[in-house]
């Protein structure tokens, strides 16, 4: 709360006590006084959207300048230690952006996505299990969010819980098709469980949006072979053309 929002408050509880007025009158100044009072309490919303330009882009110097600019006029703006932590995680440096994210839910221990971000500083991090614990909290403030789910999932992937990541992966996809990264994790957690067919079918979702993800053409191929399609070795030949060199052991043991 600035200096103005002060003295009005000050003011009308002056008023209030020393100038006499009829009750309908005292509960008008209280009423006002509380509206000036919650007014001043609110954070200011921010426009970050030139500041996430940048991050978007990997500008980390003019990331920061504009991080700088904000921190200096709302230091414990709870978006403004948000986009911190997130700078801080683009740039690796973990400790750091958990300790921005900390910041936040101190100002707000509601914000959902606080947790979430500092459960991929974990995760990427090495602390699968913390990852889990802060996604989930996360899912519970915000059940709407799709990207707790997805990173929960792949959290889940590491400490080789399939059958877990598969259920989360399917939940984030529900609520965002976009998140083809879903569709690739939950591939190869059906890859893992034998579901062969499956992870064809993710795969291809996978590919039709990027054909690109060397990761996904060699699963697929593989999760070909294992349902005995011979196709597979058509993609892993062209995995091996994108650079994945262990498609080449693949090629020697199963195609030729």
């Amino acid at each position: 709360m600035d200096t103005r929002g002060y003295f009005k408050i000050i003011i009308f509880c002056c008023l209030t006590v020393i100038l006499p007025f009829n009750k309908a009158g005292a509960q008008t100044a209280v009423s006002q006084t509380m509206e000036w009072a919650n007014e001043y309490a609110q954070p200011p919303e921010l426009d970050l959207s030139l500041a996430n330009q940048y991050l978007k882009a990997k500008d980390f110097k003019q990331a920061e300048n504009e991080l700088n600019a904000l921190k200096s006029a709302y230091p414990n703006h709870e978006d403004v230690n948000l986009f911190e932590g997130k700078l801080n995680l683009e740039k690796k440096k973990y400790s750091k952006a958990i300790e921005s994210f900390d910041k936040v839910l101190l100002i707000n221990p509601k914000n959902e996505k606080a947790y979430y971000y500092r459960g991929l500083a974990k995760d990427i991090d090495g602390d699968h299990l913390g990852a889990i614990i802060e996604f989930t909290q996360s899912i519970s403030l915000n059940p709407e969010y799709s990207l707790p789910y997805e990173a929960r999932a792949t959290s889940k992937s590491r400490l080789d819980d399939q059958f877990g990541a598969i259920e989360d992966y399917t939940k984030a996809i529900e609520l965002n098709k976009d998140l083809w990264l879903a569709f690739e994790g939950r591939g190869l957690a059906y890859h893992k469980t034998g579901q062969f067919e499956a992870a064809i079918g993710d795969f291809r979702k996978v590919l039709k949006e990027n054909g690109k993800r060397t990761y996904a053409v060699y699963y697929m191929g593989l999760s070909k072979l294992k349902s005995g399609d011979k196709g597979g070795c058509r993609d892993l030949g062209k995995a091996m053309a994108m650079g994945m060199t262990s498609a080449k052991n693949d090629l020697d043991k199963y195609c030729n």
